[in-house]
């Protein structure tokens, strides 16, 4: 039986055949145009690239605005650092929408699911962070971004 000792680009040795011989990447993984293995893919058609273990090829992550190579891991898939406005990122590879987890629609952007981090003009967040609120005070200057928030003693 004779071994090939290294197959054409787009190829590899697969000595898992019954009968072992060169085998196209994309066989193996899907979109895969060079391969170091069957299992690991160092380059992607077009739109395409390798996920963080390149056992697969993936696209851009959706509502992420960051460049892939931006991308941060968590040791098994990428994620993004910056998502669009009203979306957060998730440890799983994800930019989820903040109207998901904030039913308060005057909460612009949100910094997990049910933190509001940013309120529409006019409304101010609520000390806990799970919406805004817009509350006009009698005799008091209209600007709700300066309103202060009274810590209520036990």
């Amino acid at each position: 039986m004779y071994e090939c000792p290294e197959c054409l680009p787009g190829w590899f040795w697969d000595a898992n055949e019954d009968t072992p011989n060169c085998a196209r990447c994309y066989e193996s993984i899907a979109d895969c145009v060079d391969c170091s293995s069957g299992e690991r893919c160092v380059k992607c058609s077009d739109g395409f690239f390798p996920n963080y273990l390149q056992d697969e090829c993936i696209t851009n992550i959706p509502d992420c605005i960051s460049n892939k190579e931006d991308y941060d891991s968590n040791g098994e898939v990428f994620i993004c650092p910056e998502c669009n406005t009203g979306h957060y990122s998730t440890w799983d590879g994800e930019c989820l929408s903040c109207v998901a987890t904030v039913s308060d629609v005057l909460c612009l952007n949100c910094a997990g699911p049910g933190i509001c981090s940013e309120c529409a003009n006019g409304s101010i967040l609520l000390p806990d962070k799970s919406g805004c609120f817009l509350l006009p005070i009698a005799h008091c200057e209209d600007r709700p971004e300066e309103y202060g928030v009274i810590e209520e003693e036990n």
